[in-house]
Formats: C-alpha cells, sequence, structure tokens
C-alpha cells in the first residue's frame, strides 16, 4: 500500500495562493524576519504554548500498554502457529510467509514504540525526569538494545542543527550508508529507491543499524553532544562479553536440564556484573556537556539486567517446552530490527526532511492524509512535524493543538508547508 506514498509528491501551503507557494531546497537557508520571529514571542501566545508543554505521569502509560498490545497480536499468533502447524497436517514451508509477516508487523511496532522513546528524548514521556528515563529505558530503549541517553545526544544534534550536512547525525548516518533520497520523485523513482533499493536491499538496512548503534555507542557528533574525551571501548567489551557469557551459559543449563544452576547463575552473573561495574572508572564512561538523568554506570548496568530476565525467562520457556525460544526471539525480534525497523526509520525521516533547506519553517514539512500511513510511518503525531521541530518540548498528543494555535500567526499561515494526500489523493487542498 506504501507504492503510491507521495506520487504525485505536492507540497502545498493551504493558506497561500498558488503564485506564492514556495519550493525549498536542501541549499536554501532562510531567516524569519525580525517582525515575523517577535509575533512568536507574543506573551499571550508563549502562555498558551506553555500550557500545551504540562506533563503528568499518568498519560503516556495507556499508549506505551497498546504498542506492547500490538506486539502481542503480532507475536502471539506467529508462536501459536509455529506449535501447532504439524498437527493441522499442513506442509512446513506455510512457515515462511507467516515469519515475513511477523517480521514486517513487528519492525512496524518497533519503529512506533522508538516514537515513545523519542518522546523521552525530548524528556516529554512523563513529567517525572526519573520515570522519563527509567520507563522509556526499560520499555523503548532496552528492548531495542538502545539507551535514552544515547538516543538523546544523536536527537538533540538533529534538532539543533537540522539539514546541516556536517552536524547534522540523520543526514551523516544516511550518508555513511548510502541511504540518501531526493523528493519529490516520479512514481517509478519511488518504487525504485523506496520499496526495491531500500525495503529488498537487506544490506543496507542492516548496516543503516550498525552504523546508528555505533554512533551511539561513542555519544554525540559535535559539542556539546560530543564525548569531551576519546570514548573507550572497555565498557562495552565488558557488556558484550556479559551478554554472550550469559547466553552461552542459559543455553548449555537448558540443554543439560540443569534446572539448579539455571536458577543461581543468573543471579551469580548479575553479582559479579555489579562487582565489575563498580570497579571501572567514571574517566571510561562516556562523558558529554549534557547531563545524564540517570548516570550511564547505572543506565548500562540496568540494561544488563534487562537481558539477564529476557534471556532467563526464554530459557526457562525453553526448558518447559523443549521450543527454541531463543531463536523465536531471534528470528522475531532481532531479524525485524535489522530490517523493517530499519526501513520504517530510514524512509520517514528521509520524508520528513529531504530535499527541504536549513532554517526555521523551511528544514521539515507537516503531512495530511490516509490514517494507515499515520498510523504505520508517523505515529504519534509525527505528520505535525513542523510544529514539533518548533517546540520540541511540546508532548505528541498536544501537536495538533500547538498546530491550531500557531495558525493563528501569519508567520506560521505564510511559511508552514504541507503535503496533502499522501496516499491516495493526488490533489492539494485546504484544511
Amino acid at each position: 500500500m506504501l507504492t503510491n506514498l507521495f506520487i504525485p509528491f505536492e507540497t502545498h501551503n493551504p493558506r497561500k495562493s498558488p503564485t506564492t507557494r514556495r519550493f525549498s531546497t536542501m541549499n536554501e537557508t532562510v531567516a524569519i524576519s525580525p517582525e515575523n520571529a517577535a509575533e512568536l514571542r507574543n506573551p499571550e501566545l508563549v502562555h498558551q504554548i506553555n500550557k500545551l508543554r504540562r506533563l503528568d505521569n499518568v498519560t503516556n502509560w495507556p499508549y506505551l500498554a497498546r504498542e506492547y498490545f500490538y506486539c502481542a497480536l503480532v507475536l502471539v499468533p506467529t508462536l501459536w502457529f509455529y506449535h501447532r502447524w504439524e498437527s493441522w497436517g499442513i506442509s512446513w514451508f506455510w512457515n515462511i510467509p507467516v515469519t515475513l509477516l511477523a517480521i514486517f508487523f513487528v519492525g512496524l511496532v518497533q519503529h512506533r514504540l522508538v516514537m515513545l522513546g523519542h518522546e523521552a528524548s525530548h524528556y516529554a514521556l512523563f513529567k517525572n525526569w526519573k520515570l522519563n528515563e527509567i520507563a522509556s529505558n526499560w520499555l523503548c530503549f532496552y528492548p531495542l538494545w538502545s539507551m535514552a541517553y544515547n538516543y538523546r545526544l544523536q536527537h538533540m544534534a538533529h534538532h539543533q542543527y537540522t539539514n546541516d550536512p556536517e552536524r547534522d547525525p540523520d543526514l551523516i548516518y544516511m550518508e555513511i550508508s548510502g541511504q540518501r533520497f531526493n523528493y519529490p520523485m516520479p512514481i517509478g523513482r519511488f518504487l525504485w529507491d523506496c520499496v526495491i533499493t531500500l525495503f529488498f536491499w537487506i544490506p543496507g538496512l542492516v548496516k543503516n543499524v550498525v552504523i546508528r548503534a555505533r554512533f551511539a555507542n561513542q555519544g554525540g557528533t559535535i559539542p556539546p553532544y560530543m564525548p569531551q574525551e576519546k570514548p573507550s571501548k572497555v565498557v562495552f567489551v565488558i557488556d558484550l562479553l556479559y551478554v554472550v557469557s550469559l547466553i552461552a551459559t542459559l543455553t548449555l543449563f537448558t540443554l543439560t536440564q540443569n534446572t539448579l544452576l539455571l536458577a543461581i547463575v543468573p543471579v551469580g552473573w548479575l553479582a559479579v556484573l555489579l562487582v565489575v561495574t563498580r570497579l571501572i572508572p567514571e574517566r571510561l564512561y562516556v562523558r558529554t556537556g549534557v547531563k545524564p538523568v540517570i548516570a550511564p554506570r547505572r543506565a548500562i548496568y540496568q540494561r544488563c539486567v534487562y537481558f539477564t530476565l529476557l534471556f532467563t525467562t526464554m530459557a526457562w520457556l525453553s526448558y518447559s517446552t523443549g521450543r527454541p525460544w531463543l531463536a523465536y526471539y531471534l528470528l522475531l525480534w532481532i531479524v525485524p530490527l535489522f530490517t523493517t525497523w530499519s526501513f520504517f526509520m530510514l524512509l520517514r525521516e528521509e520524508i520528513q526532511h529531504s530535499n527541504t533547506g536549513q532554517g526555521k519553517f523551511v528544514d521539515t514539512r507537516d503531512f495530511r492524509g490516509n490514517p494507515l500511513v499515520k498510523w504505520s510511518l508517523f505515529p504519534y503525531n509525527m505528520d505535525y512535524h513542523l510544529g514539533h521541530h518548533l517546540f520540541g518540548m511540546i508532548p505528541h498528543y498536544n501537536l495538533p493543538k500547538l498546530d491550531k494555535l500557531l495558525s493563528t500567526t501569519e508567520v506560521y499561515r505564510q511559511n508552514q508547508l504541507v503535503v496533502w494526500g499522501y496516499l491516495f489523493s493526488r490533489k492539494a487542498t485546504h484544511e
């Protein structure tokens, strides 16, 4: 259904006549006039915007629960099929389409989940900063083998230096991985670049994830987000050895059905890691100009606790059912992370920023259209992307209200760029 996306790609400002429509390029840098900029600093407008910034510690819990419900809707039937197909007397080859569908939809849910983590990177998931950090780590980032702080270092630089080819991390990722496109484009070019080349060229998707992971572990790419000293690999190597050793021992005890060691060893591993973690000098952890909410030492240890709980649970499931739960995890979680999640991340980032300029109002665009595309590609009101880049602390559920509020200003009406009918409609219309 994505094959008609943005074809033709019509950028339309619903409040401007065709003669004043603007098309911006990556080489364009626009400065808003002082008079127009002053309009955004109107005390009453600022007061109304600040009201939209108000957070609580409750609203986003149902959103988080919903994503895990979506995940269960995909994984439970898939695992049930794996366990039942033989009793139905059907061919083993039916596992292939079932698995491919699961990989596609799990990657889609992972993409939606990281968008809630994205909220946390703006300190907008929960009002309490520690809750914001802990909840996003455990429910959004640890499952994707990342951390909120690492994501924040990259993403804040993207907001501060949007579309700067030397300082925007998103552009750096894409340039290194060779995933740069040029919207708008004809339908044939779209099908080739964004469906065939992007989606089916698995090495490119894998490379994108590897590059993101490498940059995340190194910290940001520019001050103040970059490390104050050259990052050490000691912490990374210790954690990697821990996870590999944990998986190896759990697998061994599962195969030998040694339930005593299966229960004791994970606790022992965590105790050993705790001692080692406390002995690691502070200078070996990434330190930047952005103060972490939770010290990296604690956040990294908590991530290892998460992995310990995860892999221990899978070991006990394998022991009790005789099924390869580690293989299920690799196939139905890690493979989507390296393929379909990477695809949705790249496609969304390109569509939001490709062929736009540098400067407020021209560095991104808004989108209005089919709810299915909004749900999959622009979750959590990421189709209101201009407002998000202007006021990044506004929580996702208030972005439509922000758009309505900003529409009362001349500067917003004259500069907002909206893409209409991005799935089926080929006509640019007014809101």
